[in-house]
């Protein structure tokens, strides 16, 4: 395929003695967690050696998620024994162990930042916890899902953190305020998949224009061996609209895990029971490859931090990391409109995430200080709320003219993100809601993107 190498294996892990549920990445680490009831973590190096405090064993019973704080110092595991516990990535050591309310199996886990952790349970409920509090406090518990047997199968946080989407077994979607100030109830656009939602996973970019407002773009993967591509207005328009569905040539049989390309959303991974992965481009709705390197149903599937890596899992007991770094497509190069320049056109200070926050503070001279915000998880939201008094209370910086420099600098931002830097409308194709590569003026007096009509 034209400028597209086929992903290599590099590695094959075979430590695990039962299923692989489920595999995470950090900037520095790979976790993958199974039914022999342990976590192991490997180092995201050319080793990938396992490290020294690895396997982690808490659990009693199978270990079906895992995820990793957004700066990586924590990992978080859920399990069928009913426990979400939480490791500190240093040392190996349990940090925490929380409980569900009523004792029930935890089938999936993700972060937030501010550090909120969510775990979708099987009786449809949802908790809430706030790792940062003294107390470590359950914030919210809810059943986000109301039918007999309909377990929580997928779970993921907006890119900022304000929003929460859970999906079941019963093919329900939803997206919940994670914080909400009166009105609790969802973004429901009913049945998603039929045959269950089992995946979902949201793209890291957020776009914004003035008459749509905030915009998140989420992928599902279902039981009906279906891949989805959905586009999510919850201020202005309340939509939730549905973009494409890839099945033509895709997974024979239900789709177990997907995920972005961290560094291009126009690439998707996706995993299925049909012993499959298969790599997407989702902007021309066309498969690229069909990786069948498991003898077993795949369970899961991530992408490195960089996107130059991918690792699989499933029944076979095996993790297979494969190389991705050639994967280069037309109209994703640095010639398209998506650049560095217009990210930070389009990403408003109060969406970065902390490793936005950490190179923000590197590229303003403030080096000394990225282990103190790593730490804190400071993303966009919280610099925003710094000045110099509690750079100092809370975060413990004492040279009152590094804070000093460090409250101008905010201020500055602060300025800044009163701005208005959404991607025009006209930037932004009718049909994708995407940043056009190659936009063409049709009949009808629209602006497309041209690569629409180049397909076939």
């Amino acid at each position: 395929m034209d400028n597209v190498d086929k992903p290599s294996v590099l590695h094959i892990k075979t430590d695990h003695k039962g299923d692989i549920n489920c595999i995470a990445f950090s900037d520095r680490y790979i976790a993958s967690c199974s039914s022999d009831k342990s976590v192991r973590v490997y180092n995201l190096d050319n080793s990938l050696s396992e490290l020294p405090y690895s396997p982690l064993l808490g659990h009693t019973y199978f270990v079906l998620s895992c995820a990793f704080s957004p700066c990586g110092t924590y990992l978080a595991t859920a399990s069928m024994d009913g426990h979400m516990q939480v490791w500190q990535t240093s040392n190996g050591k349990r940090y925490a162990d929380y409980t569900h309310p009523e004792g029930v199996d935890l089938r999936t886990v993700a972060w937030s930042s501010p550090p909120f952790v969510a775990v979708g349970a099987a009786d449809g409920t949802v908790c809430l916890w706030d790792t940062a509090s003294q107390d470590r406090r359950l914030v919210r518990y809810w059943r986000a899902h109301d039918m007999d047997c309909n377990t929580v199968t997928a779970l993921c946080f907006t890119p900022d953190g304000r929003w929460l989407f859970t999906a079941s077994t019963m093919g329900d979607a939803k997206l919940w305020p994670v914080l909400p100030a009166t009105d609790s109830s969802p973004l429901y656009p009913g049945e998603a998949h039929e045959g269950g939602v089992l995946a979902a996973q949201f793209a890291a970019r957020i776009t914004h224009s003035e008459s749509k407002g905030v915009a998140y773009k989420l992928v599902t993967g279902g039981g009906d061996n279906a891949v989805k591509l959905w586009q999510i207005y919850p201020d202005k328009l309340k939509e939730f609209k549905l973009i494409s569905t890839l099945i033509d040539g895709g997974h024979e049989g239900p789709v177990q895990s997907v995920c972005f390309s961290p560094t291009d959303e126009s690439i998707l991974a996706t995993a299925s029971i049909d012993r499959s992965v298969i790599i997407w481009n989702v902007t021309q709705s066309r498969l690229l490859w069909k990786l069948e390197k498991h003898t077993l149903i795949v369970n899961c599937v991530a992408f490195g931090p960089r996107g130059d890596l991918l690792a699989s899992g499933g029944m076979d007991k095996k993790v297979v990391i494969w190389s991705t770094n050639k994967i280069n497509q037309p109209g994703c190069s640095d010639n398209s409109i998506i650049t560095n320049q217009m990210k930070n056109h389009y990403l408003r200070v109060c969406d970065w995430s902390i490793n936005d926050v950490i190179h923000w503070l590197s590229e303003n001279g403030h080096e000394s200080h990225e282990d103190t915000f790593k730490r804190n998880e400071i993303s966009g939201k919280e610099l925003l709320c710094l000045n110099i008094d509690n750079l100092d209370t809370q975060l413990g910086i004492e040279v009152f003219a590094h804070r000093k420099q460090l409250s101008d600098a905010i201020e500055r931002l602060k300025s800044s993100d009163k701005h208005d830097r959404s991607i025009p409308d006209e930037f932004i194709c009718p049909i994708t809601q995407e940043p056009m590569v190659d936009p063409v003026l049709l009949p009808d007096g629209y602006t497309y993107n041209d690569v629409l009509f180049k397909i076939g």
